[in-house]
């Protein structure tokens, strides 16, 4: 069952990354390729269609994982746990907040509005948008990749530990 848990896991994290840089690549292709604000304003519905559910998915998976994994190192580890994983676990909990509230914000504060078409009342706010949502997604990706440097900080640590 940890193998599946881990395996799982993983892929959490490689989907929820992977979407996250093909929406970026799109996003910037589009704003490059289409001018019209109407096509590009289409064209970033049709992505954010995909986007939004596919990352909050993939990051329930990555949370829910994680968090099962920790209630049976804890129990296995007992009063080493905290010692061995205390600071890392706290920096890399804080970082998956962090992700939480950006694919969140990504989501349902900049992609909604684009995909229901109800954020535009003139042609001109479509751009400031799309710069937004490519900053929460490089914030995003950034967050991820201090959040993975972090849990292999913390297996490093965990080395010599039972079950380890």
């Amino acid at each position: 069952m940890p193998d599946l848990l881990l395996a799982a896991h993983i892929l959490g994290v490689a989907v929820y990354l992977t979407a996250g840089l093909l929406a970026t690549v799109a996003l910037s292709a589009a704003r490059r390729r289409y001018r019209d604000q109407d096509e590009l304003r289409q064209r970033c519905a049709v992505l954010l269609r995909i986007y939004s559910p596919v990352a909050i998915a993939a990051l329930g998976l990555v949370i829910m994982t994680g968090a099962w994994s920790l209630t049976g190192l804890k129990e296995s580890l007992g009063a080493q746990y905290f010692s061995a994983f205390g600071r890392a676990l706290a920096v890399k909990l804080a970082l998956s907040f962090l992700i939480t509230m950006l694919t969140v914000g990504a989501a349902m504060g900049i992609g909604l509005p684009i995909v229901k078409q109800a954020a535009f009342p003139t042609d001109q706010e479509l751009p400031p948008l799309e710069r937004r949502l490519l900053l929460f997604i490089a914030l995003l990706l950034t967050s991820l990749l201090l959040t993975l440097w972090t849990a292999w900080f913390a297996s490093g640590m965990a080395r010599g530990l039972p079950g380890f």
